[in-house]
């Protein structure tokens, strides 16, 4: 090979060079996977646009986060707001897989398919998302969420289920909340069936029941487990959906200002047995079927009445 020909090879290895670092780099700085990027401590709204639910609101006011829907406004959990805006703020882009509008729709993120989310702080815009589909990899085993900026036309695929997490709809946000009880500081329960009054009181030693002997066991089992009882499915019009009421019990104790009540009602549902209430939030009613928080708050109550 003559000097001429090594040297028309260098060009051209220089020039395929060239092309790809600066054609490379190019594509790198436009290309930034930080899709959001606003500190969150500023966000005081959130409103939110399902592509197939009643759209919500999501607003903080003095340090406590409410959930408008619909006309009604409710008391929001405030980890639930505050996983959201982690959530979006963690979010890494894998690649840009489209800048065609016409694939819009493949992706869930046009107007009618996406989840529309925007952040405020006050009346100013911080940012804001377009939640699109999810999807599943097979051969890897991992998921892939497709998100768009409302006012841009790039679609990005991201590693994970963000999809899911940030289309759910505004009883995700609502504070399930209904007892949340230290099993050291209860001193007595009260608790009222069918016109029965059971009252449990705390001796120096052990628990009595209208001043017959309970089960320490059982008793030490069932007190455990109000440390953390939450509800799930919620009663949208409770006036409407409560039939009569069956019981009631209420927890006096230690560091306890008034004695949180929990009522027990049938339900006009026929696919459910009870609605709960608990005093401690009084903005939800809950569903439970017979095994469900109405067993765990009192079926095992009567349970210990009938000293199983």
């Amino acid at each position: 090979m003559n000097n001429k020909t090594l040297a028309i090879t260098f060009g051209v290895l220089l020039l395929i060079y060239l092309l790809v670092k600066f054609a490379g780099g190019n594509r790198d700085r436009s290309f930034d996977p930080e899709i959001m990027s606003i500190d969150t401590s500023l966000v005081n709204k959130v409103e939110v646009r399902p592509s197939n639910d009643e759209p919500f609101t999501l607003q903080k006011s003095a340090g406590a986060w409410t959930v408008s829907v619909g006309g009604k406004t409710y008391e929001a959990a405030s980890q639930s707001v505050q996983s959201l805006l982690a959530n979006m703020i963690s979010i890494k882009a894998d690649r840009i897989v489209s800048k065609n509008p016409d694939k819009f729709a493949d992706y869930n993120v046009n107007d009618s398919l996406g989840t529309f989310i925007t952040l405020y702080s006050g009346t100013n815009p911080l940012g804001d998302l377009v939640v699109g589909r999810f999807s599943f990899n097979q051969a890897t085993r991992n998921g892939i969420s497709y998100l768009k900026h409302p006012d841009k036309d790039e679609v990005y695929s991201v590693d994970g289920f963000l999809s899911m997490s940030l289309s759910q709809d505004y009883t995700n946000y609502r504070n399930k909340e209904m007892l949340s009880l230290a099993k050291d500081a209860l001193t007595k329960i009260d608790l009222n069936m069918d016109g029965e009054v059971y009252t449990f009181s705390k001796g120096a030693s052990s628990w009595r029941v209208n001043n017959l002997a309970v089960d320490s066991s059982s008793m030490a089992t069932y007190l455990s487990t109000l440390g953390n009882v939450s509800g799930a499915s919620f009663v949208e019009n409770p006036t409407t959906e409560m039939g009569s009421q069956l019981g009631q019990v209420a927890f006096e104790g230690n560091n306890i200002l008034q004695p949180i009540q929990v009522l027990a009602y049938a339900a006009q549902d026929t696919t459910q047995d009870f609605i709960l209430h608990s005093s401690l939030n009084e903005d939800a009613y809950f569903y439970s079927d017979s095994s469900g928080i109405y067993n765990r708050v009192f079926g095992k109550l009567l349970d210990l009445v009938d000293g199983e």
